[in-house]
């Protein structure tokens, strides 16, 4: 085999190695097909070739053994392989006997011997059973696919698969996880249990040592506290007593100054003379004093509630007065015992009772269960004896399980009979609603199917629009850049021109070059026409071939110029000139005309008066006019018929050679609209025969020897094997049908490009149809008839009836070939195909009248996309069928192309456009089925296949219809678009898109004028509205086109017997009259006599000499028309002809190619005006602010001044240093005059040299040059035309060709002379010299020659001098030539300008004007005879039969001149209309020379005249401008005052520079910013102060300290604000506020304790108390939540990389960045204006906040705080620490104390009352709390030592990596410290908020929910406890119990889950807000640390200096009330 096997399941599993198999045994013909590939529709393909095969050799196989094999099963593919092993035995035996054996009768195979060997085996063919074939290939592959792998479930798996592994895989994972997980929590338990056991023990031990070691604790703290107590009250006393002593002195100072100022005052009254009684002052006082002490009467009352004692005694005899007596209590005391004893004697009793009643219940306990025990012994004894043997039971219970089995049996057999009962039915109606289910389900995905197929179509619209809209925007972008270029271009042209409007000649170029797509050309820069001053281009430049702007220039000048539009436009009307040459007096006169119809007109009028011919009154003077311009329509014709001629356009090709059938028809539509099934009935009810192109291919293949077993069509494919498929081509040959071979042919092309994996093009296509259509009908093809000439069948038509043979004839034809089985016939009803299919089908048809046999060709859609497709397929399909070629793609012919250019020279006359028709075409009707979109993709996918009835039904249209039925579940979707080209959204899309180019060709055809070809039917409706709607013009057609043969055929009738009757006459007429057969009746006009018998210098006849009747005389007077000039160019000669076409290129030639360089020299004229004109305007202008002398002047005599005046400053002030200042300033005044009038005379003599230039003079000359040779240029062109009319008509009369007239003279006007004259008769000049001697004439001639050169250069001399002499306006003589001003008249308008040289210029352009003549023919030139020899003497006599011509003349009489031919007169009417066009356009020419050179010279003089004016008012200016300088020096002068600014005078601008100084000026001085001092707030300074103080105390402490004890924060406080020390001289200066100088002591301490909490610690954090201090009463406050969410947003993007948020530092400059302390409102400012300071000069602001943000880093910078990571690991460490001391304590307790002493202890240690120091368990741990309540519990002593001896302590922490103990850098400031202490708020729980949102991440939570934020638990353990920014406090226990929890603790507290450590614990803020959570805070103090400290309460604003706090109860509630508010929070 071709592999070799390696795994029989593997390599066997796709069939290919199996029919390898058959192939070697000669049983698979078909193997090529085969596919060794692993699909599964290549394994299916190949089984469904092999199960044919394998059952006709005898092997049985079926789809569930194929289906085994391709699945790979063990042993499948070996159990195939034995049975083809004896198959093939068998093959071979009967092989062997093939030789004596004969066939079998039963047996229905053939014997084929196959080989190249001579051996091999047998092969049986089969009779093939077609449909049972199909049925049978259909099952297997039904059973296959059923059986077989579903391949989207295969693929759904093979995708899911490796998802389900990772299922499988994550579920395996997560059970082993959770069995983990469950085994971790089970040894998490274990642990906890055992860890929480130790507790309890620990608990237990460390109760026992609390107790003890609280009671010595609470009796030394009792004897503390009342020694403190006594202290505090002894010092409270004295304070109190200083309060007292000093309240008086200041009280006794006060009233003492008050009775001094009092006595002082009065005194002063009474000196003054006023006296008052002093009594009533004293009166006054005494009533002032009772108000006084009824203010204190409150003591009073006090001391009367209290008792009365004088002394202690008294007072301790009231007290026992009032309590009882000792009888009293002994009395008391004997009932109170009493009653003891009576309870003690109750209880006795009570339990004495308690316990009889206890032994009762025991004795009746114990006999009841005696009594249960002896009835239990009795049923044992009875129950031994009533057993049964075990040989009974066993058959006992064997007949008890019988009857059971017998009962369940049965039970379950009816139970299960309805079960199956209930099953089925429920089965049943299941499955019908799962059917049910399913349709509606189908129904759902058939419309989910249709908008996912719309949404594709409307993509694919889209797409197209896109790239239409792409398109679109590209041009516009194109149209954009060209009109920007355009813009640009205008831009620069008014820069050049100072005109805002563009010049209409530039307009109209930049116009043209827009319409061409080209842009402006680009313009060179200004800086270069700038230095271009004096361009000039004197020789016309040669165009260049590749520059496209200047060739499109070009051909839109020419148009222009030759229609007389633009620029050669006549805008002006022309004067009366004096009378014209015809006198001989002067040039011919220009005629006055307002119109170029007038001045043609006038022009021939003019021509005929001067002619005087006589046949004037035949000419007309009226001269076509087209537009602006006279026409000459007969040389338009002549040219145009000239080219027709010459270049004739090829014949139109004949149509091919078509069947002659009356009907053809084409339907198309899109897939799915019913073009199969219409086709179908249409043939069915005409009897027309459809042709699938399927079938066409299949049959071109058989006939190519290529059968194709799985056709399912009618051909039979046995039949065509290579000998058969021989004979039929060659019968068919033989027959008459040679299309068949050429179907032949086509199949052999069709195999190569198979072969070749090619794709068939449009044009095979269309070949293969046309070859088939003419093979049907061979005997309809009649020969090609002439283009344009109607196909008249030869067979009449007849009805069925009246032509029964020729139907008869046609049928036994056609089964003549149902021998063979043609291909693509069939029986009828096998031509329905299915619906949608194709896009388009083409239906050529033949009723049965006339004889032919119907077809019907469509396209498929398994093969093409639809036919025609296009526009382009369609025209294709046309030209094939009719010959047709669509008119845009027939190429323009040669001549077309020729005479388009010859209109530009020679118009013609408008042509009328010819009138639509209707082409008939190749086939009829064109039928368009009309669907919708939507309604096509409902078709095609609501179309299902039931695969067990091979039935297709529709699930809307056509449902199956079910009864009970269970159908939808094995529909399965049909598609039919498998192999199309193409979706079927993208079809459509085609289709649809190409219908606007179709019926657009379609508008061409029609069978009918009134009927189109384009036949559309709406397709949306039912199949027989459709099938009738056709058929109705199918009818109609059938009838119109019977009848139009009919009429045809009687035509042709008629035709046939007026030629046969004609013919018999012609017959009888040769028959009965002799001659030679020349009498003609058809007359003609004589023909000229011919050349040769014309005579030298004799009049030839005219053409009507010959007329010998009058009607042929009046017949040569009519006119000759334009439509007889064609007719007379083919009648000319060869020789006329090309030399005529000659004539005309070389003119045409000559005069395009000298127009196009004049236009071009022209437009480079204009724009080297231009050009030239803005340099010499740009010159001039920068010759003007040249730069001069006068600012050196004037800086110098400045310098001079200011010396002057800084050396001499007291002589500035006399009269006479003014009086000499002022004279230098006239003298300075009278130099900057003179420099400024030699600038103008600069200026005028730079003026003077650009008017000498005579550069606008020769631009002049050169634009008068330009005329010259364009009127030169006309004249050759007229000369040309002239002669070629001439030769034209010359040459039609047939008189031959007249001679050449000479080329008119050149053309001179510029310089003056004369026009030579013609040159002198040569023979004149030969007889005159032989008249002269040689020797004499030769010395004459050369003096002569002499003199005249001599002369011509003297002449030429005195003319050049004469020219050169300007006159006096400063023109030449040949300036005044060209232009000059008219002569002015009096009371006239000034006059204009005029160009004599113009009408020289004219003059000699209408010298060359044709004269109209009579006609003369040509003279011939004929050769002259020799001259007789003269005789010796004597002169010869004449001849006898000449005579002289006076004699000649008076002999004959003239005779009347005969009429004048109409060629002749046509050619003067020719002539006529070229010198009306010569006329209109040497007045255009006159006309743009005249504005030309008035423009030029106007231009040129504006610019002169407006640089005079310029020198003229710069002079000015500059004068005006030195004026005002000495203005502003003498003013200086005057004012005594130096010139300090600068000045300049720069041309005439006069300017003063205040910013730019002469001298540098002394700075200003800024006064330094100082701070204002609010008494109330700590100034910067203070803050200093404070600062440096608390540093130095820290230090003291120790390094690194951040925390100050109290008495040391007391002692500073008292020592900055100076309260202790009363003498006032030896004070210090305070640097305190204001309020805080002098302040009692009890504030400070109150402040002090404001900053120590409780737990007190005795310590002060110095960076809290600093900034507290420096946010005192500031107007912005501590900084809000908002801008520290700016501050952390502003430094996240600083972080170094690798950094976590907050842990990193920043330097000074990243830190005065922040915008930590904004003053938006300016509350600063307003602070410092209510303060302002009392300076001399006013301070300079100082910024605050600034200053307090460096500060701030100072701060912090001083008190570095230490690593966050490595005090969480202190924290950790210390209380490592303290667990691992109390176990050690536990240990050597447990040690100490024995088991029997434990219980002893315990009981003692209950019977103890509780001490007092029991008060301080709530601030244990949590680790005492545990082990007390796990010895409260119940354990036991036992269990304690136990426990506390299985005690393990955790391992101890280990220090973190890369963390550190040390601090940041000194530079650096951190930036959780910094923020730390800034997240401080108004109470703990705003504190916590914004703690959590600035330095736990993420920050974006906080604002949207501030309690639902979750950070992680590290990061608020961290927050919460301030690590990293503050100093861990101090354990306050003994034992070294830390004050605050570490992380773990913190979690075990608040009840999270911190085993799996930081990465799955998070708490919220909410979560804080619980009471366990809060005495966690308050226990750690973490409350206290997360607000603000309100010494607001202590140190108000209005404090007054020295107040002090009101008493001891107010101080009390004072600090009660800060302690609470500051710990107060929103908990329940």
């Amino acid at each position: 085999l071709s592999t070799n096997v390696v795994d029989f399941e593997k390599d066997f599993a796709n069939g290919f190695l199996i029919g390898e198999i058959l192939h070697k045994f000669r049983q698979q013909d078909d193997f090529d097909l085969f596919e060794n590939k692993g699909s599964y529709e290549a394994k299916l393909a190949n089984f469904k070739r092999l199960e044919p095969t394998l059952k006709a050799i005898g092997i049985k196989f079926n789809a569930a053994q194929s289906n085994a094999i391709m699945c790979g099963e063990r042993g499948a593919a070996l159990r195939l392989l034995y049975q083809l092993k004896m198959a093939a035995e068998r093959l071979l035996l009967a092989c062997e006997a093939s030789g004596s054996q004969e066939m079998g009768a039963k047996s229905m195979q053939a014997q084929v011997a196959l080989g190249a060997a001579g051996g091999g085996v047998t092969r049986g063919i089969r009779i093939s059973r077609e449909k049972f074939d199909t049925h049978e290939r259909r099952f297997f592959e039904h059973r296959l696919r059923a059986t077989g792998m579903n391949v989207k479930q295969a693929r759904l798996d093979k995708v899911t698969h490796g998802y389900e592994l990772e299922r499988h895989r994550q579920e395996l994972a997560a059970l082993d996880a959770e069995s983990n997980q469950e085994a971790h929590c089970n040894d998490k338990r274990d642990i906890h249990r055992y860890q929480m056991l130790e507790k309890m023990q620990q608990s237990r031990a460390a109760k026992f040592e609390w107790n003890a070691r609280a009671s010595q604790h609470w009796e030394r703290n009792m004897q503390v506290r009342a020694i403190q107590k006594g202290q505090e009250m002894g010092f409270k006393r004295f304070v109190q007593q200083k309060r007292q002593d000093g309240l008086n002195s200041t009280r006794m100072v006060a009233t003492s100054e008050v009775r001094d100022g009092i006595k002082t005052f009065e005194s002063s009254l009474a000196s003054l003379g006023i006296t008052r009684d002093q009594e009533a002052r004293h009166t006054g006082g005494s009533n002032s004093s009772d108000e006084s002490e009824g203010s204190e009467n409150h003591v009073d009352r006090l001391l009367a509630t209290t008792t009365p004692a004088a002394n202690a005694r008294e007072l301790v005899e009231a007290l026992q007065s009032r309590m009882p007596s000792g009888q009293e209590l002994e009395q008391e005391a004997g009932l109170f015992l009493r009653k003891i004893k009576e309870s003690k004697h109750a209880s006795s009793i009570a339990r004495k009772e308690r316990e009889r009643r206890r032994r009762r219940v025991l004795v009746d306990m114990q006999s009841e269960q005696e009594a249960l025990e002896e009835a239990k012994l009795e049923e044992v004894l009875l129950e031994k004896l009533n057993r049964e043997s075990t040989e009974e039971k066993k058959i006992s219970y064997s007949i008890w399980r019988t009857k059971k089995y017998e009962d369940v049996i049965v039970k379950n057999r009816q139970l299960r009979q309805e079960e199956y009962t209930h099953r089925r039915k429920a089965d049943q109606v299941e499955a019908l609603r799962r059917d049910d289910d399913l349709r509606i389900e189908e129904l759902e995905v058939l419309q989910e199917a249709q908008e996912r197929e719309g949404y594709r179509y409307r993509a694919i619209e889209r797409g197209r629009q896109s790239e239409r809209r792409a398109s679109l925007s590209e041009e516009c972008e194109g149209i954009l850049e060209l009109i920007s270029g355009m813009a640009l271009a205008a831009l620069h042209q008014e820069q050049l021109t100072d005109e805002r409007e563009v010049d209409e000649t530039s307009w109209r170029q930049w116009c043209q070059l827009f319409v061409e797509n080209e842009p402006v050309p680009e313009a060179q820069p200004l800086s270069v026409s700038a230095a271009s001053t004096y361009p000039l281009t004197a020789v016309p430049t040669e165009i260049d071939s590749e520059d496209v702007q200047g060739l499109l220039l070009s051909d839109a000048s020419l148009r222009d110029y030759l229609q007389a539009e633009g620029q050669w436009e006549v805008r002006r009307k022309a004067d009366a000139e004096p009378a014209g040459e015809a006198d001989g007096e002067g040039p011919p006169p220009v005629v006055t005309a307002s119109s170029p119809a007038e001045l043609a007109a006038s022009e021939a009028a003019k021509a005929i008066e001067e002619a005087q011919v006589t046949f004037a009154d035949r000419l007309y003077q009226d001269v076509d006019v087209v537009g602006k311009r006279p026409v000459n329509y007969r040389l338009g014709v002549l040219v145009s018929a000239l080219l027709d001629h010459k270049f004739a356009k090829p014949p139109p090709s004949r149509p091919p050679a078509m069947p002659d059938v009356p009907l053809r028809l084409a339907i198309t539509g899109k897939p799915f609209a019913g073009k199969r099934t219409l086709a179908a009935r249409l043939a069915e009810g005409y009897n027309l025969q459809v042709v699938d192109m399927d079938e066409v291919i299949r049959e071109c293949c058989h006939l190519s020897k290529r059968p194709d077993i799985a056709s399912a069509g009618p051909i039979d494919v046995l039949s065509f094997h290579a000998d058969v498929t021989e004979d039929h081509v060659r019968r068919s040959d033989e027959a008459g049908n040679p299309y068949v071979r050429q179907l032949q042919d086509l199949g052999y092309e069709v195999q190569e490009r198979l072969k070749r994996g090619e794709a068939m093009d449009d044009e095979l296509y269309v070949r293969l149809a046309v070859a088939k259509i003419r093979s049907m009908f061979p005997d309809r093809i009649a020969a090609p008839a002439a283009p344009g000439a109607p196909v008249v069948s030869e067979e009449p038509v007849a009805d069925p009836e009246e032509a029964p043979e020729t139907r008869t004839a046609a049928a036994s034809e056609a089964e003549g070939m149902e021998g063979t089985e043609a291909p693509g016939e069939g029986t009828e009803g096998e031509g329905s195909v299915d619906e949608g299919a194709a896009e388009g089908t083409e239906l050529e048809s033949a009723s049965s009248e006339g004889g032919g046999v119907p077809t019907l060709s469509h396209a498929s859609d398994e093969d093409i996309v639809g036919f025609p497709q296009n526009l382009e397929q369609f025209s294709m399909f046309e030209r094939f069928l009719s010959a047709w070629i669509a008119p845009e793609a027939t190429p323009t012919p040669e001549s077309e192309v020729l005479k388009i250019k010859a209109g530009l020279l020679a118009p013609r006359p408008p042509e009328e456009q010819m009138a639509f028709e209707q082409v008939s075409g190749g086939y009829d009707l064109h039928v368009r089925l009309d669907l919708s979109t939507h309604e096509a993709f409902r078709r095609a996918l609501g179309q299902r296949l039931d695969p067990a009835t091979s039935l297709e039904y529709h699930l809307e249209d056509h449902p199956p219809c079910k009864k009970h039925q269970i159908i939808y579940e094995r529909l399965l979707p049909v598609d039919k678009a498998t192999n199309a080209l193409g979706t079927l959204a993208q079809r459509m899309y085609t289709f649809d898109t190409a219908q606007p180019e179709m019926e657009i060709a379609l508008a061409n055809f029609g069978p009918f004028p009134e009927m189109p070809r384009l036949l559309c039917i709406d397709a949306e409706k039912s199949a027989d509205s459709v099938h009738d709607a056709l058929e109705e013009q199918v009818a109609i057609l059938l009838e119109r086109k019977q009848a139009q043969r009919q009429s045809l055929r009687a035509e042709a009738e008629e035709a046939a017997e007026a030629e046969a009757a004609e013919a018999e006459g012609a017959q009888e007429e040769e028959d009965g009259i002799p001659g030679d057969g020349d009498g003609d009746a058809k007359t003609a006009m004589p023909e000229p006599p011919p050349a040769e018998a014309v005579d030298k210098g004799s009049k030839a006849p005219t053409p009507t000499q010959d007329a010998t009747s009058e009607s042929e005389a009046l017949a040569l007077l009519e006119p000759l028309q334009l439509t007889d000039l064609p007719k007379l160019v083919d009648k000319l000669e060869d020789q006329v002809f090309d030399l005529l076409i000659c004539e005309w290129q070389e003119l045409q030639e000559e005069f395009t190619s000298s127009v196009r360089r004049l236009l071009n020299w022209n437009r480079q004229r204009q724009s080297d005006f231009t050009v030239g004109l803005y340099g010499v305007q740009m010159s001039f202008l920068q010759f003007l602010q040249r730069p001069d002398k006068k600012q050196d002047l004037v800086d110098a005599f400045v310098r001079r001044l200011n010396s002057f005046s800084e050396e001499y400053r007291e002589m500035r002030k006399q009269d006479s240093t003014k009086d000499e200042l002022h004279q230098q300033a006239d003298d300075l005044h009278e130099q900057l005059r003179q420099q400024v009038e030699q600038n103008r005379e600069a200026a005028q003599s730079f003026l003077d040299a650009i008017e000498g230039s005579q550069w606008v003079e020769g631009q002049i000359e050169l634009a008068a040059s330009q005329v010259q040779h364009m009127v030169q240029t006309e004249a050759r062109r007229y000369h040309a035309a002239c002669q070629l009319l001439s030769d034209f008509y010359y040459g039609a009369l047939g008189q031959g060709l007249p001679q050449a007239k000479p080329a008119p003279p050149k053309i001179e006007a510029l310089s003056g002379e004369e026009p030579k004259d013609e040159p002198a008769d040569p023979k004149g000049k030969a007889k005159g010299k032989e008249d002269d001697p040689k020797a004499k004439a030769k010395a004459k001639a050369e003096e002569e020659a002499k003199a005249k050169a001599k002369a011509k250069a003297k002449a030429k001399a005195a003319k050049e001098e004469e020219e050169a002499k300007p006159d006096d306006n400063g023109r030449s003589a040949r300036m005044q030539r060209l232009l000059r001003r008219a002569e002015a008249v009096e009371g006239a308008p000034p006059p204009g300008w005029e160009c004599p040289f113009l009408e020289d210029l004219m003059s000699q352009a209408r010298s060359a004007y044709w004269r109209l003549s009579e006609y003369s023919p040509p003279v011939v030139w004929v050769k002259p005879e020799p001259e007789l020899k003269p005789k010796a003497k004597g002169r010869s006599s004449p001849p006898p039969d000449k005579k002289s011509k006076k004699d000649q003349v008076e002999e004959e009489v003239a005779p009347p001149p005969p009429p004048t031919d109409p060629l002749y007169v046509d050619l003067q009417q020719a002539l006529l209309a070229e010198r009306a066009t010569y006329a209109h356009r040497l007045e255009v020419l006159r006309d743009w020379a005249e504005r030309t050179l008035i423009e030029a010279n106007e231009a040129m003089e504006t610019s002169i005249v407006r640089f005079r004016d310029w020198v003229l008012l710069r002079r000015q200016k500059e004068l005006d401008a030195v004026a005002g300088l000495i203005d502003v020096i003498k003013e200086h002068i005057e004012s005594e005052s130096l010139i300090e600014a600068h000045l300049t005078l720069a041309g005439c601008q006069l300017h003063l520079h205040p910013n730019v100084l002469l001298k540098a000026p002394q700075p200003p001085e800024e006064p330094p910013p100082v701070e204002v001092e609010v008494p109330f707030r700590w100034s910067m300074a203070q803050l200093d102060n404070l600062l440096e103080v608390m540093a130095d105390c820290a230090r003291v402490q120790g390094p690194g300290s951040r925390v100050l004890s109290v008495q040391t924060m007391l002692a500073v406080l008292t020592r900055l604000t100076q309260a202790s020390n009363g003498d006032f001289d030896v004070r210090e200066q305070a640097c305190v506020p204001a309020c805080w100088r002098p302040c009692d002591v009890e504030r400070l301490q109150n402040l002090c304790c404001l900053f120590d909490p409780s737990p007190r610690s005795g310590l002060i954090d110095c960076v809290e108390f600093l900034l507290h201090m420096a946010f005192l009463h500031n107007p912005s406050g501590w900084p809000s939540l908002e801008i520290l969410m700016d501050v952390r947003q502003h430094l996240e993007t600083q972080a170094p990389s690798g950094a976590r948020w907050p842990d990193f530092g920043i330097n000074e400059e990243q830190l005065e960045q922040l915008p930590l302390f904004p003053d938006k409102d300016g509350v600063e400012a307003t602070l410092a204006a209510k303060f302002k300071p009392q300076t001399a000069t006013e301070p300079a602001r100082f910024d605050r906040p600034r200053a307090l943000l460096q500060w701030v880093g100072r701060v912090l910078r001083t008190f570095p705080a230490s690593n966050r990571q490595w005090q969480a690991y202190e924290l950790e460490a210390a209380w490592w620490d303290h667990e691992a001391l109390l176990v050690a304590d536990r240990e050597r307790e447990a040690e100490r104390i024995g088991p029997d002493e434990e219980e002893n202890e315990g009981e003692s240690r209950m019977e103890t009352p509780l001490h007092p120091g029991d008060s301080m368990a709530p601030l244990m741990g949590s680790s005492l709390a545990e082990l007390e309540i796990g010895v409260g519990a119940g354990g036991s002593a036992g269990s304690d030592r136990e426990s506390i001896a299985k005690a393990v302590l955790p391992p101890r922490p280990k220090a973190p990596e890369g963390a550190s103990a040390a601090p940041l850098d000194g530079s650096l400031v951190s930036v959780r410290q910094l923020l730390s202490y800034l997240c401080q708020g108004t109470s703990t729980e705003d504190g916590l908020r914004r703690a959590v949102a600035v330095l736990c991440p993420p920050p974006e939570g906080y604002l949207e929910s501030p309690d639902d934020c979750q950070p992680p638990v590290s990061e608020l353990h961290a927050a919460v406890l301030q690590l990293g920014a503050r100093p861990t406090p101090p354990p306050l226990s003994g034992d070294g119990r830390p004050l605050q929890p570490s992380l773990p603790r913190f979690c075990d507290e608040l009840g999270v889950d911190f085993s799996d450590g930081d990465a799955h614990a998070a708490l919220s803020v909410a979560d804080l807000q619980t009471p366990r959570a809060h005495r966690l805070l308050l226990s750690c103090g973490a409350g206290r640390r997360l607000c603000r400290v309100e010494v607001e309460k202590l140190f108000p604003q209005n404090l007054k200096p020295g107040a002090r706090l009101a008493t001891e109860a107010d101080d009390l509630q004072i600090q009660e009330g800060t302690i609470s508010n500051s710990l107060g929070m929103s908990w329940a």
